[in-house]
């Protein structure tokens, strides 16, 4: 997108950049996936798309994923967790954020 934006004309900076990254921190993997299946599936009426648009796992796997999308120069990182959203929000403020 920033560089569409530069080839017309205009500063990248004018456009801040954001993304939704929906989260569930869970040492047990598949738990933390179905999950997010259920809520997606809810949600979006397609339960795979969890699988592909969120992160999922322990704190090292949730920070890897921030970090890639942080390479990606977003201005905004807007996390989203889509269950147990005080526990999720104090875990991931207490285990993940130190990480990055």
């Amino acid at each position: 997108l920033r560089r569409f934006m530069v080839e017309e004309g205009k500063k990248p900076t004018d456009f801040p950049l954001s993304k939704r990254v929906y989260v569930a921190l869970d040492s047990n993997k598949p738990k933390a996936l179905r999950r997010l299946e259920q809520m997606m599936g809810f949600i979006y009426g397609d339960p795979t798309i969890a699988s592909r648009a969120a992160l999922y796992g322990d704190e090292y796997e949730i920070a890897e994923g921030l970090r890639e999308i942080m390479a990606e120069e977003v201005d905004l990182i807007l996390l989203a967790p889509l269950y147990d959203p005080k526990e999720q929000a104090e875990a991931l403020a207490a285990k993940v954020i130190p990480m990055l």
